[in-house]
C-alpha cells in the first residue's frame, strides 16, 4: 500500500515517548579524579570495567554511542527490565538495529556512581566485534556493553591509554574558555 505510513523505530520521539517518566539522572563523582585501569581491545578501543546493579562486567568506552548499551544477556543477569514488550531500534553505521529501552538503577565506574541511567538493550549478537586472527579467520567478540557520550558528558575524563588508566571526576563548575568540543543541548538517541 503506497498510502502507508512508515514509522522510524530509532526515531527520537519513539524513544522519548517511553523515557518520559523515568527519574532524572544523578551522577556522583570525585571532585578529585579517580583512576581506574583501562584495557585495550584488540583494535585499540577502550574496556572498562563497569557494574551494573552490583554486576561487574566489562564495556567498550564509545565516544560515538548516544547511549549507553547492554547485551540482553547483560541486562538479565543485573536486573534490568525492558521498560516495554514493543521492539524500538537504534541507528548505526550497520544500519537500525532492534533495541529496547530501559532503565540501569546504579551503574558504578570506578569511583563514579550513575542513576536512573537510561540504556537500551540489544541482542548479544548485535554487540560483538568481528576479529580477523591467523589465516584469514574471523572470530566473534562478544561484548558485554558499550557507554556511550549519555554517561561521559557528565563527567571530566581523561584518557591515558599508554598508560593504560582513565580518569573520571566531576567536571569543572565553568567550562574552560579554550574548548575545543561544546556540547550544544544534549546528544538524542
Amino acid at each position: 500500500d503506497s498510502g502507508a505510513k512508515l514509522v522510524d523505530r530509532a526515531a527520537v520521539d519513539a524513544w522519548a515517548g517511553v523515557l518520559r517518566d523515568v527519574p532524572p539522572v544523578e551522577v556522583t563523582a570525585p571532585a578529585v579524579p579517580d583512576v581506574i585501569p583501562v584495557l585495550g581491545s584488540s583494535t585499540g578501543t577502550p574496556i572498562l570495567m563497569v557494574q551494573v546493579n552490583g554486576n561487574t562486567h566489562y564495556f567498550w568506552l564509545d565516544t560515538g554511542a548516544t547511549m549507553t548499551l547492554l547485551a540482553s544477556d547483560v541486562a538479565a543477569a543485573s536486573g534490568v527490565e525492558p521498560m516495554t514488550r514493543d521492539t524500538l531500534a537504534i541507528a548505526s553505521a550497520e544500519g537500525r538495529i532492534a533495541a529496547r529501552p530501559a532503565v540501569a538503577n546504579v551503574v558504578r565506574i570506578g569511583g563514579v556512581t550513575i542513576r536512573n541511567l537510561p540504556v537500551a538493550i540489544l541482542a548479544p549478537s548485535a554487540l560483538r566485534l568481528d576479529q580477523r586472527v591467523a589465516n584469514g579467520r574471523i572470530v566473534p567478540v562478544k561484548l558485554d556493553g558499550v557507554i556511550g557520550s549519555d554517561v561521559l558528558r557528565r563527567l571530566s575524563v581523561v584518557l591515558d591509554m599508554g598508560a593504560g588508566t582513565m580518569s573520571l571526576a566531576r567536571p569543572a563548575a565553568r567550562a574552560p574558555r579554550n574548548r575545543t568540543l561544546v556540547w550544544i543541548g544534549y546528544p538524542v538517541v
